[in-house]
């Protein structure tokens, strides 16, 4: 069944969810009744002190993406089609992290080696390499 076959067991485990949440909170709670007044206003503010700062992480960051991608936009290449323009910030970014922050933050060894874990991981690798010359 492939790609349609993995569409249909989510939509069957939607609905299996859905039903026995129902099933659980008709049975355990009583079903569903409206809220009151009075509730929502005491519930208010310990929910928006929460909330608030949820949101406003969730807006920062697809403000900042979209920021970034608008400004590396400028320096994308004329040949880029629009859907790989995201991928092409991303790949710039990686490049940044990998040769241009070690030169920033004063490495001596330039690259993937730059960075305490990878320069273990490259060790080990390295020493592994030994055995076996």
């Amino acid at each position: 069944m492939n790609l349609a076959g993995a569409a249909w067991a989510s939509v069957a485990a939607r609905i299996a969810s859905t039903t026995l949440s129902f099933y659980f909170l008709f049975k355990n709670h009583g079903g569903l009744e409206a809220p009151d007044r009075v509730g929502l206003l005491r519930d208010f503010n310990p929910v928006m002190v929460i909330a608030i700062p949820a949101i406003l992480t969730q807006l920062a960051t697809s403000v900042v993406a979209a920021f970034a991608i608008r400004a590396m936009a400028k320096l994308t290449p004329p040949f880029l089609i629009d859907l790989l323009k995201p991928l092409y910030v991303a790949w710039f970014l990686f490049m940044i992290r990998f040769y241009l922050m070690p030169l920033i933050l004063g490495y001596d060894v330039m690259g993937m080696l730059s960075f305490p874990l990878e320069s273990d991981a490259a060790l080990i690798i390295y020493d592994l390499g030994k055995i076996f010359r």
